[in-house]
């Protein structure tokens, strides 16, 4: 199974982040950071 590159905007309530995670897909990514914040975007960045 190949990876993908996803970078994540997640809100914290106090703070932004900007967090390039390894996922299958991106529900697999949304679920990584799940329950450390609010995903504010996701993007598919594995070719840039």
């Amino acid at each position: 199974m190949k990876m993908k590159k996803y970078m994540i905007y997640l809100d914290d309530g106090r703070d932004c982040y900007k967090l390039a995670i390894p996922a299958k897909d991106e529900k697999a990514a949304r679920e990584y950071v799940q329950g450390n914040g609010e995903v504010i975007a996701v993007k598919e960045v594995t070719n840039d």
